[in-house]
């Protein structure tokens, strides 16, 4: 067999393989793999596109843990945007702090409050 791997410049590995499955299958064609997603259904991007109509507030971390409730399947973030951005959904990042409502006069009121302050720093410092 190492003559063999000499004619044939290959590794006996390769060439032990090829007998091997040849044994097997009488055949050594190789097996070609078709390009899909594995992990991605049809009917996971079709619940994704659904549930983005119906709210459109929730962020790419709260679809992944649906999509794990619902199809037992853990998709990262990436791909789940990678689904959005395949039919052009763009999702912006939504603030979830809380802005309290300011007051009609209110700006003033604090403007003067902070210049009151930065006075008594100034004037602190230049007995010191």
């Amino acid at each position: 067999m190492r003559e063999t791997c000499k004619i044939f410049h290959c590794k006996y590995q390769s060439l032990a393989r090829w007998v091997k499955t040849y044994k097997h299958s009488k055949s050594v064609k190789r097996k070609t793999r078709k390009n899909r997603n594995l992990k991605i259904t049809s009917e996971i991007e079709k619940y994704i596109k659904e549930y983005v109509k119906k709210y459109l507030t929730t962020t790419l971390w709260e679809y992944a843990k649906l999509i794990k409730e619902k199809f037992g399947v853990q998709l990262s973030d990436r791909s789940i945007y990678n689904i959005l951005h395949k039919d052009k959904i763009t999702r912006k990042r939504i603030r979830s702090k809380y802005y309290p409502e300011k007051r009609k006069g209110q700006e003033k009121q604090d403007l003067d409050t902070f210049y009151n302050k930065l006075n008594n720093i100034i004037i602190q410092k230049r007995f010191v």
